[in-house]
């Protein structure tokens, strides 16, 4: 093997490693730009990478631009060449660009005139994600070598390029697997991870010291195994199940037993989890004790049955008096009669409340109701006896 090829078979291989364990787009430009003048002379370079956000082709890489250039080459690359090779796929090799006069391949607005250029697809996963090409203002300016240089090029540059956005995504994933773990440490919401069959994998610490159960006796378990007795709904537990299995969202209210044997109640908000790649994974279920908030309910529908009762006690005690009984407001309108005194008046109930007593005292009477009136509101009575003569209808 001669000496020329062993210096190539060197220089290669030295590049593929320039382009391994990159951690920055930042890393990949500086490396792009470092390299590609020692392999491929060329007036200007760039590599289009598609930014499926914008749905266009963003100049990731230039050289041979002005800031003012390198914008207007990016807004019109999906019209030129670095479009065509990214929709085809196919590599762009143009000799000389004044005699082959191809429309594809046009200049961008700059101030230098390409005459030659090679444009290749980067392709990442069997999936094109762009388009890298050198130029030159000289025709003819690239052999085969160039051409198969700039491929290799392309192939680094894509993975690196994947690896980049990969390890950006994991970064990202891990920041939140982070955040979330925290929350979920110092919340005093009870919360369990549990796989795509929805057993568990991990509970916090609020759920172990709330209903005595530790997570090393309950891994694999699903939460309904071991946490649901006599008092619990079924209903609910096959809405549970049915979310599980259709992988959906639901929220629900249930009724659940401690280690102990307590029972208590329990708000669930049940939520799907779904990995990098979109798949489902599991679930996270936010849990929170609302035990006296359903104990204080109970109470009140209590106190209200009771009160209820008492008002019925009360209105057929009233309404089978045989004495005539009625309240008014502090100036004298009948807010309640009882059927005693419909029955002795004549007068039917809609006809008399709202109306004013003095209609139904007689008029040798009303001085005397006007100021014992004022005298209650104005003393404060709380009890005295009168008699008035009423008038029937």
């Amino acid at each position: 093997m001669d000496s020329n090829r062993i210096t190539s078979i060197e220089k290669i291989t030295a590049l593929v490693k320039t382009f391994t364990n990159l951690n920055s787009y930042e890393a990949l430009i500086d490396t792009i730009k470092i390299n590609i003048d020692n392999v491929a002379k060329n007036d200007s370079t760039g590599l289009y990478l598609f930014d499926e956000d914008e749905n266009k082709l963003k100049l990731f890489y230039a050289k041979g631009f002005s800031a003012q250039e390198k914008e207007e080459a990016e807004n019109s690359a999906m019209d030129r060449h670095p479009g065509h090779v990214f929709r085809t796929a196919e590599i762009l090799w143009i000799n000389d660009q004044d005699l082959e006069k191809n429309p594809i391949s046009i200049d961008s607005k700059k101030k230098s005139h390409t005459r030659s250029r090679i444009y290749v697809p980067v392709v990442s996963n069997n999936k094109t994600i762009g388009a890298f090409g050198i130029q030159s203002e000289k025709p003819y300016a690239y052999t085969e070598i160039d051409l198969a240089l700039l491929k290799l090029f392309a192939s680094l540059a894509a993975d690196a390029y994947d690896s980049i956005k990969k390890n950006i995504v994991i970064n990202r994933q891990n920041e939140e697997n982070s955040k979330l773990s925290i929350l979920a440490k110092n919340t005093t919401n009870h919360i369990i991870y549990a796989d795509k069959h929805g057993k568990i994998t991990w509970v916090n610490i609020h759920f172990e010291n709330f209903t005595g159960y530790k997570l090393e006796d309950i891994i694999g378990r699903s939460p309904g195994s071991f946490l649901c007795g006599e008092a619990t709904e079924r209903e609910v537990t096959n809405e549970l199940n049915i979310a599980i299995k259709e992988k959906k969202q639901c929220n629900v209210t249930i009724t659940n037993y401690k280690k102990n044997g307590d029972l208590y109640n329990v708000s669930i908000q049940l939520t799907p989890t779904f990995n990098l790649k979109g798949e489902h994974d599991g679930f996270i279920s936010i849990q929170q004790d609302i035990s006296e908030l359903v104990k204080n309910k109970i109470a009140l529908e209590k106190n209200l049955i009771k009160i209820t009762e008492s008002e019925n006690a009360y209105n057929t005690l009233v309404n089978t008096s045989t004495e005539l009984i009625l309240s008014i407001d502090a100036s004298g309108k009948i807010e309640f009669v009882n059927d005693t005194w419909l029955s002795e008046t004549k007068y039917n109930k809609e006809d008399v409340i709202g109306t004013n007593i003095f209609k139904y005292i007689h008029l040798d009477h009303h001085e005397h109701c006007i100021s014992f009136i004022n005298k209650i509101n104005t003393e404060k009575i709380r009890k005295t006896d009168v008699s008035y003569s009423i008038v029937d209808k």
